[in-house]
């Protein structure tokens, strides 16, 4: 993986939230040692980094294999919480208006998600709850939502339910077509 645009915006604001010098040879250091990171993890890693208050007597600017470590966990936190959401427990009561089956898309089948397109702005607080993934446009755009189709579609015992219950409803005779 190489370093890429989103990398580089996010070792900018990092920069910027802890008033550090970040001239284009330590750009350039930096871009080597996370070239093989993810740039969705070193934006979340650089984010994290810059919202924490800087100790006392030291370099204003983490170093890149602090932001490298940091960048490492979260990929493992993530990938524990999908093996999480995997294992969900089976609802317990029998009505299926109150089944849950998956959290990212709260069983509509469309995942929301939040494009940071070409600016350098973060993603909102309100926003926090969404996933953060380029949307693929190849124009210049701003950041804005999405939404994709969730990957619990096909599996989703709700879903399914819910499609049975409406096909069922379609194919129904109406009170005035029994009587004709």
């Amino acid at each position: 993986m190489i370093a890429t645009d989103r990398t580089l915006k996010a070792l900018v604001n990092l920069s910027l939230a802890r008033q550090a010098e970040f001239g284009p040879a330590t750009q350039r250091v930096y871009e080597h040692i996370l070239r093989e990171t993810s740039p969705e993890l070193v934006s979340r890693a650089c984010e994290r980094l810059a919202a924490e208050p800087r100790e006392d007597y030291k370099s204003p600017m983490p170093e890149a294999g602090a932001i490298k470590a940091l960048a490492e966990e979260i990929a493992r936190d993530d990938r524990i919480e999908a093996q999480r959401q995997r294992i969900l427990p089976a609802p317990s009561d029998d009505d299926p208006r109150t089944w849950r089956y998956c959290n990212a898309c709260d069983d509509s089948g469309w995942e929301e998600m939040w494009c940071v397109g070409d600016g350098l702005i973060a993603q909102p607080e309100y926003r926090l709850h969404l996933t953060a993934r380029d949307c693929g446009r190849v124009r210049s755009h701003a950041s804005h939502t999405y939404v994709r189709r969730c990957e619990c579609l096909n599996r989703n015992p709700v879903i399914a339910h819910r499609r049975e219950h409406e096909a069922r409803m379609v194919h129904k005779p109406t009170p005035k077509a029994k009587r004709a």
